[in-house]
């Protein structure tokens, strides 16, 4: 699982580093990866598996928003999971947007990977790998693309994370 920000935030602010996914890609590649391995640790955000994708993106959904504002959420499988209920709030969102918009030192996309690495080192220094640039954990349900196919979630769209998102994409440039 991921740590969560809340408990930690006053010694970690503005020193923060992360890469942020599309909410809906992050979703697809979380459903297809726990679907492919089984019910593992830290897997569904429920005791039961959802009937499908659109189910468990709904059930998944203000992930990264809790991870950013949240000192702990007790559920999941694993006992705490950043993904487990209760929903975001109102704040939760508002705070989460504004923590990515003032408080980390670095903030990537993953979906501008080789870019994102390139302005890492130029920031923080070190040589640039060519292991730097390579899918080590691409998943069998990935396009060619590297996204996957959203229609799966019949419309269904992350506000709070995509919030989070575009707040990460406005640092990013």
């Amino acid at each position: 699982g991921h740590p969560m920000l809340g408990a930690t935030y006053a010694q970690t602010q503005g020193h923060l580093v992360a890469m942020f996914r599309q909410p809906e890609q992050r979703i697809l590649s979380s459903y297809y990866d726990v679907k492919e391995d089984g019910l593992v640790a830290g897997g569904w955000v429920s005791p039961v598996p959802p009937s499908s994708a659109s189910d468990y993106a709904v059930a998944a959904q203000g992930c990264v928003t809790k991870m950013l504002t949240r000192a702990e959420t007790a559920g999941g499988l694993t006992g705490v999971d950043p993904c487990a209920p209760p929903a975001v709030s109102a704040e939760e969102a508002v705070l989460a947007r504004d923590r990515v918009l003032q408080d980390f030192a670095f903030v990537g996309i993953l979906e501008e990977w080789d870019l994102s690495i390139c302005l890492f080192h130029v920031k923080f220094g070190g040589s640039c790998l060519e292991s730097d640039f390579a899918n080590l954990h691409a998943g069998p349900n990935a396009s060619k693309a590297s996204s996957y196919d959203t229609s799966v979630l019949e419309g269904f769209v992350d506000e709070s994370d995509g919030a989070v998102y575009n707040a990460a994409k406005f640092v990013f440039r």
